[in-house]
């Protein structure tokens, strides 16, 4: 008997995957193309580098923002 295997799309949200992740414990997940044919493997500290970037970002742009800059 085997698991069913956990895996993402390239089109998949970060912040989705990386709790995918995180609930089942894994330090890794296959990507898929949408033909099932292996892109590559995503690790969650990519994933995490990832989201962070992400935050970094939003937090420049609002803080641009309330301080009068506008958006770069």
């Amino acid at each position: 008997m085997s698991r069913d295997i956990v895996s993402c799309r390239p089109e998949d949200g970060l912040y989705s995957t990386w709790k995918v992740m995180a609930a089942g414990g894994l330090q890794n997940i296959p990507v898929l193309s949408t033909d099932s044919k292996p892109l590559g493997v995503l690790d969650i500290r990519d994933a995490m580098k990832g989201l962070f970037e992400q935050e970094e970002y939003q937090e420049r742009l609002l803080f641009d923002y309330v301080a009068g800059v506008g958006y770069r």
